[in-house]
């Protein structure tokens, strides 16, 4: 996967999306879903123990969201973890200053504290707890079988008994 979505790297020319909101709409959506698919892939590929194919997705993600804090932290923990801890505090570098030039902020205390953390040599479990996680997604509570819209004649026995097995 890795191949097919470089390709969606490259932004669509500035002259196509100028003046035109809804391919402009639609630009930064396709953009959006490629951060995605990229941190998804590098996220599996860490995970199948594949580093230098995770390293190569987490700094694609990271020349393409300059100032995108996670993607640093994650491209950050990949490198401490491969023991590369000079690299990754070159890209807490590049991204602070991508903030202070388009922002004219500081990075989030967690990066702070994550760079702090690999300029010191901490553990690998160390690193990882400074990672912010994304919230879960709200959990709704089963209520049982929806009510029914219309009736079910000779039915009702039936879904009493479905509904108190469930």
């Amino acid at each position: 996967l890795e191949g097919p979505l470089s390709l969606g790297a490259r932004p669509l020319l500035p002259e196509l999306t100028q003046g035109d909101e809804w391919l402009d709409q639609q630009a930064r959506r396709l953009a959006d879903r490629y951060m995605t698919a990229m941190s998804l892939l590098r996220d599996r590929l860490a995970a199948a123990n594949d580093m230098p194919a995770a390293l190569r997705c987490a700094e694609r993600v990271t020349i393409a969201a300059p100032l995108s804090e996670r993607a640093a932290g994650e491209q950050m923990r990949l490198l401490h973890g491969t023991g590369q801890r000079t690299e990754a505090l070159a890209v807490f570098d590049r991204c602070a200053r991508a903030i202070a030039e388009e922002q004219a902020e500081r990075p989030a205390q967690w990066l702070l504290a994550l760079r702090d953390a690999v300029d010191r040599g901490a553990t690998a479990r160390e690193v990882d707890r400074l990672l912010p996680r994304p919230d879960d997604a709200p959990r709704i509570k089963p209520q049982g079988l929806p009510r029914p819209l219309s009736s079910f004649h000779g039915r009702e026995q039936q879904l009493a008994w479905l509904d108190e097995a469930l």
